[in-house]
């Protein structure tokens, strides 16, 4: 088991107290924020590892609400990619909020946990928290905010646990159902050696990968599955891993929302009391996760995705293969009051809420790279190259100056029975080389490559019209998740070379 690059040493006693401090003005009971009147106004650096929002929509959420009770005197800056992309990118996140690099942090619970503080272990137990009304209800607990005392230890201040979307397997293969289908499976986990245990549990083999060699492995074979949300599958990623088991949670993306100890101070009782109120509000807001897992399904399941369900006996098979974690948490007495408590609330809540599957998405999907099973991709078979695209024939065509500056150059696309390849040989940068797939539906393709590399994080590409004959190809009625795509590949003749 990998073992994190570094630790962080234990917060002075001075810190300690200002950080408990902070614990027991925003865990406790308020009596509602301080007038605006009252508060300098103050901009607040906030770290998280994400480079956009998509998939954790709830730290803007956060944002606007602390600008709105503060009537604009508190404003919050999102640092995203705020600690670059190494595997230990959470941990580093601690580490400079207690630093002081930034005010305020973002983080995933789990990573406590890395840095020898269990007390939020049960927030991402597997198969623990598997809707979203019991993580609303486990994030207000009692037992959450007494739990948030602990991170004092890390030079931390912990304001509030906060809602993430819940994330299942998604595979490239087939779906997982069973326990007998975990067996042997590749599977890229997010930095959590508490995670890795539990699909080692399951039969799984976790692989511990940054995000670009994730993607790569996804797409060479080597990685079956990625543990992340179906909002994942509405990122054009439904044709690298379109199986997935709608009822079959493994644990939320919950996070905490971290202060440097000095921030007490600097905002004094009202601003914190702020901090606090707009937390507990983002807590409420936590069913519309729901709403977008489900729109997510829909999306991917247009695409070409489809969904299985797990049998009550399955799940219950599953969670029986992982009773080793609960043993841990359950004997460890920092992490046992949180766990003791979300079981009680799930004990009362009953069956879980999940997904619904739409009509003719339930099932198991082509696995990635293979032909359409219906659609001639033989078509399109042969090697086409485009004439040298200049910075100004792409001005020409409609492409803003600055993105015809990096996409000059030429380009070979190479279809084969279902395979693509992208050979580019640019003007201003080096040759190029992406792999992936290609789909027909009559007189439609849409073509994706593999990530990494080259080619960055992968997923589609475009999706166009056609008209192929023995000299070359014309691609029209381009739709591309990068605009500049669909005026790079669009509206002149490819010459075909083989």
């Amino acid at each position: 088991m990998r073992a994190t690059d570094h630790t962080l040493a234990p917060a002075s006693a001075a810190a300690a107290a200002v950080a408990a401090a902070i614990v027991l003005a925003v865990s406790g009971c308020t009596t509602g924020t301080a007038p605006a009147a009252d508060l300098e106004p103050v901009t607040l650096e906030l770290f998280h590892i994400d480079g956009g929002p998509e998939l954790d929509p709830a730290v803007d959420w956060y944002v606007d609400r602390v600008a709105e009770l503060s009537d604009g005197a508190i404003t919050i800056e999102v640092v995203r990619s705020c600690c670059g992309d190494a595997i230990d990118v959470e941990e580093q996140l601690v580490t400079a909020v207690a630093d002081g690099d930034a005010d305020l942090g973002w983080v995933g619970t789990r990573v406590f946990a890395e840095l020898g503080v269990t007390a939020l272990a049960a927030m991402t137990a597997p198969m623990l928290v598997d809707d979203y009304e019991l993580q609303q209800d486990a994030a207000a607990s009692d037992a959450a905010r007494e739990a948030l005392g602990g991170l004092d230890e890390l030079g931390v201040a912990g304001i509030a646990v906060l809602p993430g979307s819940l994330r299942s397997p998604l595979a490239s293969d087939a779906p997982v159902r069973t326990l007998a289908d975990w067996q042997g499976r590749t599977i890229a986990s997010f930095h959590s050696e508490a995670a890795v245990e539990a699909l080692r549990q399951l039969g799984a083999e976790p692989l511990d990968v940054g995000f670009e060699e994730r993607d790569a492995g996804l797409y060479d074979g080597t990685i079956s599955t990625l543990e992340n949300s179906f909002v994942m599958l509405d990122l054009d990623r439904e044709h690298i891993v379109p199986n997935a088991t709608v009822n079959l949670a493994l644990w939320p993306r919950s996070s905490a929302l971290i202060a440097n100890p000095a921030l007490a101070e600097q905002l004094g009782e009202g601003g914190m009391a702020i901090l606090e109120e707009a937390a507990a509000d983002v807590v409420e807001r936590t069913s519309e996760f729901a709403g977008m897992d489900q729109a997510a399904i829909e999306s991917a399941c247009t695409a070409g995705a489809r969904f299985a369900v797990a049998s009550d006996s399955e799940l219950a098979a599953m969670r029986d293969a992982v009773a080793e974690s609960y043993d841990a948490i359950a004997g460890d007495p920092a992490a046992a009051p949180l766990l003791d408590a979300i079981e009680e609330l799930k004990d009362a809540r009953g069956p879980a809420a999940v997904p619904e599957i739409p009509a003719g998405c339930e099932g198991e999907a082509a696995a990635v790279g293979a032909a359409a099973p219906s659609g001639d991709v033989a078509a399109l078979d042969g090697a086409f190259e485009t004439p040298e695209l200049t910075e100004a024939k792409l001005v020409e065509l409609g492409m803003p100056p600055e993105e015809a500056a990096k996409a000059a150059g030429t380009f070979r696309f190479t279809f084969d029975q279902g395979t693509f390849a992208l050979d580019a040989d640019g003007t201003n940068g080096g040759p190029a080389h992406c792999d992936g797939s290609y789909t027909v539906d009559g007189g439609r393709v849409t073509i994706s490559v593999r990530g990494g590399g080259d080619c960055g994080p992968g997923g589609t590409v475009f999706v166009a019209d056609f008209a192929v004959d023995a000299t070359g190809l014309t691609f029209t009625n381009v739709q591309a998740p990068m605009p500049s795509d669909a005026v790079l590949f669009a509206d002149y003749r490819w010459t075909r070379v083989s």
